[in-house]
């Protein structure tokens, strides 16, 4: 019972590690997109609708 206990706290680590990056990496993502698209106005009122972004 206690390797079971200890072998999902281990998981659970590394799966919340690799999630968190995983929406770190997206968010960043998004933003660099966005400042790109902000030489084009209506593309960037339109990403931001999409993804309720705010500056």
């Amino acid at each position: 019972m206690a390797n079971n206990v200890a072998l999902g706290a281990i998981i659970g680590g590394a799966v919340s590690a690799n999630f968190g990056k995983s929406i770190s990496d997206s968010i960043a993502k998004i933003g660099a997109f966005s400042q790109r698209a902000a030489h084009f106005p209506a593309e960037q009122q339109r990403i931001d609708r999409r993804f309720h972004y705010v500056a």
